[in-house]
């Protein structure tokens, strides 16, 4: 009778400690979890200009293309973050420009990084890869957004053009207005 009650309390020891083992192997793999999710939803206000213009990778741009807009419209989901790519080319002569995104009608559904780009200056022939960071609020509706895109540049006025306060001293420059869709699923 001793022996079956020692034998009992053996292995409420060893059910014991493989319930512990089990308990702290599911812990450590829930913090990795966690971990992985937190590092992989990095808001959009961290990303710097650069990462967005590298992020939009080659537009297909016809030659005769003053603005080239390399996907016009995405679908995001909340919580997400996409690039769209804008490349403008100048054909005319040296002149600033200056890039602006807004949602139509605002509605606080997305984020955009930058609104605002410029003035920047570009030569006869030279172009600027642009991108526009669009990342979706966690409790926006579904359905879709639309987010315009107005480029403009340097009204020249007599006797110098000032061009250091946009969109005052700027212009529509080819069609000057472009949208962007984002479908919210």
């Amino acid at each position: 009778m001793k022996l079956t009650k020692n034998k009992k309390g053996f292995e409420l020891a060893v059910n014991f400690l493989v319930v512990i083992i089990l308990a702290i192997a599911m812990f450590g793999l829930s913090l990795v979890l966690l971990q992985k999710v937190m590092k992989g939803s990095t808001d959009i206000s961290e990303k710097t200009q650069e990462q967005l213009d590298k992020a939009i990778g080659n537009l297909a741009c016809k030659s005769s293309d003053q603005v080239c807009i390399g996907t016009n419209k995405k679908q995001i989901y909340r919580g997400e973050f996409e690039v769209f790519g804008v490349r403008v080319i100048n054909v005319e002569e040296t002149q600033k420009f200056y890039i602006k995104a807004s949602e139509q009608p605002s509605s606080s559904k997305l984020k955009i990084l930058p609104e605002n780009r410029g003035p920047f200056e570009l030569g006869v022939g030279q172009s600027l890869d642009h991108g526009i960071g669009i990342q979706v609020n966690d409790n926006a509706d579904s359905g879709n957004v639309v987010v315009n895109v107005e480029i403009k540049k340097c009204v020249v006025r007599s006797p110098t053009p000032l061009c250091n306060s946009p969109p005052a001293d700027f212009s529509a420059y080819a069609n000057g207005k472009y949208k962007l869709i984002v479908i919210i699923p």
